[in-house]
């Protein structure tokens, strides 16, 4: 499975926080104020400073059998500091900071190493899935965005939208090792509009990346280029 920095996936970012999403549809409109806010919240210092957090604890990683390992105390070292009120607001959960913390042991320890699809260093219109410990990603090519563009029209409730979302994504490339569960209240708590809009502004010829981050609920599209470094 290719590691990626999680700041690099980035590119056009909008947060769907938990707390305003219930009951919000799945086609509503967004303008261009609503996703300039869903970006600076993506560029929150304490946001950054988390996607940080991730990838020195990546890092650390060894891996035995299946299974990663990793130096607990090194991983509370790097919360010292970390302001988990200001993490709460940005994204609207209510973590304190030992229950974040644990969340992440839990996916360290549960998460299994196997099975996963490698893009072979590029992304260029391809159609997989896959699965980290702290992230799930799908790639979409073109034609099977504008799949997913279209199943989502006029959809009028979460719930139905992520069945839609679910059952095109399930039948990519690396989709039986996914942890569909926990994906799937995910989606239920914090889908709406936005994600079908901004498949519509940015899928073009080489398709389109969608990346949620476990912790933040942060999701992530990308235009991918023919040529991937």
């Amino acid at each position: 499975m290719e590691k990626f920095k999680i700041k690099n996936l980035f590119v056009n970012i909008f947060s769907i926080m938990v707390c305003l999403c219930m009951g919000i549809l799945l086609v509503t409109p967004v303008s261009a104020s609503e996703e300039n806010i869903q970006n600076r919240k993506e560029s929150n210092p304490i946001i950054l400073e988390f996607n940080k957090i991730q990838d020195k604890i990546t890092e650390s990683l060894s891996i035995e059998g299946n299974h990663y390992v990793y130096d607990k105390n090194y991983i509370n070292h790097l919360f010292d500091e970390f302001d988990i009120n200001t993490f709460n607001e940005i994204t609207g959960k209510k973590y304190t900071l030992e229950s974040l913390k644990s969340d992440i042991y839990y996916a360290l320890d549960t998460y299994i190493i196997s099975n996963q699809i490698s893009t072979y260093g590029t992304y260029y219109n391809r159609n997989a899935t896959e699965e980290g410990w702290n992230y799930w990603r799908w790639y979409m090519s073109e034609a099977k965005t504008n799949e997913m563009i279209q199943s989502l029209t006029n959809i009028s409730n979460g719930e139905l939208g992520t069945s839609i979302i679910l059952g095109i994504i399930s039948v990519l490339p690396g989709a039986g090792v996914i942890g569909w569960a926990g994906l799937t209240a995910t989606l239920k708590a914090g889908w709406n509009g936005l994600y079908r809009q901004s498949l519509i502004n940015v899928n073009g010829p080489g398709g389109t990346v969608t990346d949620i981050n476990k912790f933040t609920i942060y999701i992530a599209f990308n235009k991918p280029n023919k040529v991937d470094q």
